[in-house]
C-alpha cells in the first residue's frame, strides 16, 4: 500500500511529468487543483496511524493526553514519545491477552484535523466500525517542511487578499482545504525541508520543491539511502548537485544563489551539475566539523568543466575565505591551469600548460584533486594522474575556521565536491576519478 501510494505521489508531482519527465510545474500561483497542492496536503495531514497501538485505526487520531489501560497497567498518555513504551508492554508475553482499554471522555482527529467528542466505548466502536482505511500520508521521518512559512491568499484577479504566517502542519493543511475554487496562492521562498537520511537543505521555487519531495520520496520508497559509501570517512564536506537542490550530505549550511542553474553531469544525468556564469558562488558556513586550520592534513576533490577561454582570468572554483591572501584557493589561470595556492605558494598542473588544446576545453569534465598533509607536502593530481607535488613549509592555511566558498568568479560546471580531513592516497584519488556522476542526496 505504501509504495503503491509513493508510486501514485511522484507522478503527481509534475504536470504530466509521468508522460515527460521534462515539464513540471513552476509558476507562482497555485490553486487547490495544483499537483504542488496535492503533494503539500499529503505532507502537512494528521498522521492519523501514529497511536494506532492504542486505537488500532488509521482513520483517526487520540488526542492527547489521554489516560489508558495497558494489560492491567495504567498509563497516562501525553507524548506521541509514549506510544513505544504501550508496544514495549503489549510484546512482554505472547501467552497473555492484550488489551487497551480507553478512558472516556476522549477526542478525535481525522487527517483533516476535525476533531470529534466520543462519550463512551460504544460509540467509538460503532465509528471505527465504519472507518475505511485512509490513503497514507508523508511522515515527518521521510520529509517535512521547516516552518513557519509565509502564505499569501489571491483572488481570482490575481489581487491578495491575506497574508499568513504558517506555523504548524495543521495551520497549512487547513488552509489548503479552505481554498475556494476561484482562489489562488504562493508560498514565500526560500523553504527549508528536512529529509531522511540527509540535512535540512533549502529550496527557492515551487519546481525545486517538487523536485526536492520526489527525491525524498523515491529514497523512502527505495528504503533509505541508495549512496554506494564510498571512499567516506573522513569526510568533511560532501556536496553535491542532485535535481536542481544543493545539499552539504555531512550536514553543513549552505547559501545558494537564487538564479542558480543546474547541468547535466559527467555521465548525462540532468540538473546533477551547478553551473556558474562568473557572478555567483555558494557560501559553506564554518564548522568545528567542518574546519580545516594550519597544520591538519586534508583533501580536496571536485570535478569541473571550463565555459569560459580566456586564460587571464582568475576563476576560484573553491577556498577557504573569499579574501586575497587568506585560508587557501583551488583555482584555474594562467591557461585555465588548475592552482592550489596557500599564503605565498602557488603550485599548478604543470602538464596542462603543454597541452594545447586543454586552455580552450570546454567539452570535456576534469577531476582534481589536492592533497596537503600534515608538513604542507602539497600533491596535485588531475584526471586520476599526479601532476605536481611541492614540499612547502610556507603555505600557511590560517588557524582559524572560515566559510568556504564555491565558484566565486568561475564561468563554468561544478560537480561532487568532496573535502577530507586526511591525505588521500594515490589509489583512493583513482578510485574517486573513476566513480560513475550520481545524484546523491543522502550519505548512508
Amino acid at each position: 500500500m505504501i509504495k503503491r501510494f509513493f508510486a501514485v505521489l511522484i507522478c503527481v508531482f509534475a504536470a504530466v511529468s509521468c508522460q515527460n519527465e521534462s515539464v513540471s510545474e513552476n509558476t507562482e500561483a497555485l490553486t487547490r487543483s495544483s499537483n504542488l497542492t496535492d503533494v503539500l496536503k499529503s505532507i502537512s495531514a494528521n498522521d492519523t496511524a501514529e497511536d494506532n497501538v492504542i486505537d488500532s485505526t488509521s482513520c483517526y487520531k487520540i488526542k492527547l493526553p489521554v489516560q489508558i489501560m495497558v494489560n492491567g497497567q495504567q498509563i497516562r498518555i501525553v507524548s506521541p514519545s509514549q506510544y513505544e513504551a504501550v508496544a514495549a508492554i503489549l510484546n512482554e508475553s505472547e501467552e497473555d491477552d492484550d488489551r487497551v482499554t480507553l478512558f472516556f471522555p476522549i477526542t478525535i482527529t481525522d487527517q483533516d484535523y476535525n476533531e470529534v467528542t466520543v462519550e463512551n466505548q460504544e460509540l467509538f466502536d460503532a465509528i471505527r466500525e465504519t472507518c475505511t482505511d485512509p490513503v497514507p500520508a508523508i511522515g515527518d521521518d521521510c520529509v517535512s517542511l521547516v516552518f513557519p512559512l509565509n502564505f499569501y491568499r489571491y483572488n481570482s484577479g490575481f489581487q491578495i487578499q491575506n497574508t499568513y504566517v504558517l506555523n504548524s502542519n495543521k495551520d497549512l493543511h487547513v488552509m489548503l482545504m479552505t481554498l475556494g475554487p476561484n482562489e489562488y496562492y504562493s508560498i514565500g521562498y526560500p523553504i527549508s525541508l528536512n529529509v531522511k537520511d540527509g540535512a535540512g537543505i533549502t529550496v527557492f521555487s515551487n519546481e525545486e520543491l517538487l523536485s526536492a519531495i520526489n527525491f525524498a520520496l523515491q529514497g523512502c520508497e527505495q528504503g533509505g539511502c541508495t549512496n554506494p559509501g564510498v571512499l567516506v570517512e573522513d569526510l568533511s564536506l560532501y556536496i553535491t548537485f542532485s535535481n536542481g537542490v544543493v545539499k552539504d550530505l555531512k550536514g553543513s549550511e549552505v547559501t545558494v544563489p537564487q538564479d542558480i542553474v543546474f547541468t547535466a553531469d559527467r555521465q548525462g544525468n540532468q540538473k546533477c551539475a551547478v553551473a556558474f556564469n562568473g557572478s555567483q558562488f555558494l557560501q559553506v558556513t564554518k564548522s568545528a566539523d567542518n574546519a580545516i586550520v594550519q597544520g591538519q592534513p586534508y583533501s580536496i576533490s571536485l570535478w569541473f568543466r571550463m565555459q569560459n577561454t580566456n586564460g587571464g582570468d582568475v576563476e576560484k572554483l573553491f577556498s577557504k575565505g573569499n579574501a586575497t591572501g587568506e585560508g587557501f584557493q583551488l583555482v584555474v589561470k594562467q591557461l585555465n591551469a588548475p592552482l592550489f595556492a596557500a599564503g605565498n605558494v602557488e603550485i599548478a598542473d604543470t602538464d596542462w600548460k603543454t597541452d594545447a588544446a586543454l586552455p580552450v576545453d570546454t567539452s570535456n569534465w576534469h577531476h582534481w584533486v589536492v592533497t596537503v598533509d600534515e608538513a604542507n607536502n602539497i600533491k596535485l593530481y588531475r584526471d586520476g594522474e599526479l601532476r605536481n607535488s611541492q614540499d612547502a613549509s610556507e603555505a600557511n592555511i590560517g588557524n582559524v575556521a572560515m566559510d568556504y566558498f564555491i565558484g566565486s568568479g568561475f564561468t563554468g560546471f561544478l560537480d561532487d565536491l568532496r573535502v577530507y580531513k586526511k591525505v588521500l592516497s594515490f589509489t583512493e584519488v583513482q578510485v574517486l576519478y573513476e566513480l560513475e556522476g550520481d545524484c546523491n542526496t543522502c550519505l548512508e
